[in-house]
């Protein structure tokens, strides 16, 4: 429960409470360690209290290597979230700036999975609907903090740009990653500064994929923009 961190945290913790391994065993771009037969891993539910990480969706978790400078990503493909409760009260006391930079995050899984080459048409769609969701709910719950619809939209529009982005992402991931693990800043926050850099040196490549990405403002839904 709680944040990205938080929830990495909690799903690297299951990783390994069953077994002896060292949870690098668990690295993504390693080999699949062999686990004990009869291993089971512990029930992993999860419950974001922001609306931006998409930690909920999967098993992976991003990890601090702190003696290479890096973030790493530890996994189990028998590992999947047994639950996930997405509930918008519990994102009605995060702070302005924070609900601005993890939202942030959301918008950038949406944009950077649908750029991705690769020929993925469901999560194309989701990471569309994703940035519908983001695009009229993230100005909403920055200006209007206790806006429950909005609050919902963003917390679905992140859970839905989670699931996109297992096509993959991109440079401002990247990027973001290892300006992260070495200088500690916000992940939401560093995804923000990066994307417009990132935009423009993929122009050429994405220009085709832009304007689905920037549907003319609608009316005004549920009550919020």
């Amino acid at each position: 429960m709680g944040g990205g961190s938080g929830m990495d945290a909690g799903k690297a913790t299951t990783l390994v409470a069953n077994n002896d391994l060292d949870v690098w065993r668990f690295n993504y771009d390693e080999a699949i360690p062999t686990l004990p037969i009869g291993h089971v891993f512990p029930k992993l539910i999860c419950i974001p209290t922001t609306a931006g990480t998409g930690a909920e969706t999967e098993s992976t978790a991003m990890i601090t290597h702190s003696e290479a400078g890096m973030k790493l990503c530890v996994w189990h493909p028998d590992l999947k979230p047994s639950l996930t409760l997405l509930d918008p009260e519990l994102t009605t006391g995060l702070p302005p700036q924070l609900t601005a930079w993890t939202g942030l995050d959301a918008l950038v899984h949406a944009v950077e999975a649908y750029c991705v080459p690769d020929f993925h048409p469901m999560c194309d769609g989701i990471a569309l609907e994703a940035l519908t969701l983001i695009g009229r709910s993230l100005p909403a719950v920055v200006e209007e903090p206790d806006n429950i619809a909005a609050r919902g939209g963003m917390q679905v529009g992140a859970c839905l740009a989670g699931i996109a982005f297992l096509k993959g992402l991109g440079l401002v991931h990247a990027i973001s990653h290892m300006v992260g693990a070495e200088y500690d800043t916000h992940h939401g926050l560093t995804n923000a500064v990066v994307l417009p850099a990132v935009l423009r040196f993929n122009a050429p490549a994405i220009a085709e994929k832009v304007p689905a990405m920037m549907p003319s403002a609608g009316p005004t839904r549920n009550g919020f923009r």
